[in-house]
């Protein structure tokens, strides 16, 4: 700490001075958090950025929203920009939901009379509308993000950054933002998004940009950036790798089998579908409910599960357990599968896996799935112990 309040007074004498203070020297125990960085995001591009922790993923969205100017080199934004890089970044916590919506869109460059024009979208698209005259003080972080997201959205950027603000959000908010985020890409907006979650990354990016200890270590097609992730983690020992259980410690997920209900291994479209998942619990949870998602080879989530629709909550013991489930008329096109999913009670994850296990379904000759996202209607749900 002494050392770096030593660079810090150094620094802004050098500032007062009218010194120059780009360098190219380090000094002692500095290193460069980017380095040869060179890249364009078009308007209407979304430009997912990736990589471990400590790969200068948030330094970047700070060069490009002017928080940090560059030590080398060059930065140009054309347009206004909206950000989501903190959680309660740009809010006053002793200021209500209200009074912060007109303090950040001001921050965002919006006038009082657009901001007043915009009020009832914001907090409609937020979904925080019972708390928006109490103090921001009082609200959770996936609150904070709500409106956040919302205001940023609303401000018309032409440029707008999001780092890692979603991953606090609840799912179906999620989804609100991404389609979102989809729509201002339709009408010229330029997206930097950067996030651990590799299924809002494929939803959202165009492109991706895999940051490694500070350098680019690939620029390009998305799935071959997460390709590429990977390698990088099977190589580089202080890379944490990812197993199945993406976040939520509670439960863990071993094992999801889906068949056909008479016994087939492969299911097909339109026909009644067996489920059964093998959970391990740490301890008993009760009032637990049951999400699956599942998501098509692009990259859209096209169906999905909640237990909640049954009208029944999930007791499960401490231990091994089984969940079993019937879908009738299965709703998938024929094609390839992701499933994600997993175990949460009123918000809260308990286990959580982005790709419980990848499924082929194949479809009758004549079949056709509606389109869009469905949700799979599911008429029994069963929990037995099980220990092994």
């Amino acid at each position: 700490m002494q050392r770096s309040m030593q660079y810090g007074l150094a620094d802004v004498t050098r500032d007062l001075l009218g010194l120059d203070l780009r360098s190219t020297a380090l000094r002692k125990d500095e290193f460069w958090g980017l380095r040869d960085i060179d890249f364009q995001v078009e308007p209407g591009e979304c430009l997912g950025v990736i990589g471990p922790n400590g790969a200068g993923k948030s330094t970047l969205l700070k060069l490009l929203s002017g928080i940090f100017l560059p030590d080398q080199g060059h930065l140009l934004v054309r347009g206004k920009v909206g950000t989501l890089i903190e959680v309660g970044a740009g809010f006053h916590p002793l200021l209500t939901g209200r009074e912060n919506i007109y303090v950040n869109g001001t921050i965002l460059g919006m006038s009082k009379r657009d901001i007043s024009r915009k009020l009832d979208q914001i907090i409609a698209f937020s979904g925080v509308e019972e708390f928006i005259d109490a103090p921001v003080k009082h609200y959770s972080s996936g609150m904070f993000v709500r409106l956040g997201f919302s205001v940023a959205v609303h401000s018309t950027p032409r440029v707008l950054l999001v780092d890692e603000a979603l991953a606090v959000g609840d799912v179906e908010f999620s989804i609100r933002c991404l389609n979102r985020i989809a729509d201002l890409r339709r009408n010229g907006v330029a997206v930097v998004f950067v996030s651990h979650n590799e299924l809002q990354v494929r939803e959202a990016a165009s492109r991706c940009l895999l940051l490694s200890h500070g350098i680019a270590a690939y620029l390009g097609d998305v799935e071959h950036a997460f390709q590429r992730y990977e390698s990088l983690r099977a190589k580089d020992q202080n890379i944490p790798r990812t197993g199945p259980l993406v976040f939520g410690s509670s439960v863990s997920i071993p094992g999801l089998k889906i068949t056909e209900a008479d016994g087939e291994d492969q299911p097909r479209c339109g026909n009644d579908v067996d489920v059964e998942l093998t959970l391990r619990c740490a301890r008993a949870e009760p009032d637990a409910y049951l999400e699956l998602r599942f998501w098509d080879s692009s990259g859209h989530m096209v169906g999905s599960i909640d237990s909640r629709t049954l009208g029944t909550k999930l007791s499960l013991p401490r231990g091994g357990s089984r969940l079993r489930l019937l879908i009738h008329a299965f709703p998938l096109n024929q094609g390839w599968y992701r499933v994600a999913g997993g175990i949460r009670r009123d918000g809260e994850v308990l286990g959580w896996s982005r790709d419980l296990i990848s499924i082929a379904v194949q479809a009758p000759t004549g079949f056709a799935a509606a389109p869009g996202t469905v949700a799979l209607r599911v008429s029994q749900l069963d929990v037995t112990e099980w220990e092994g």
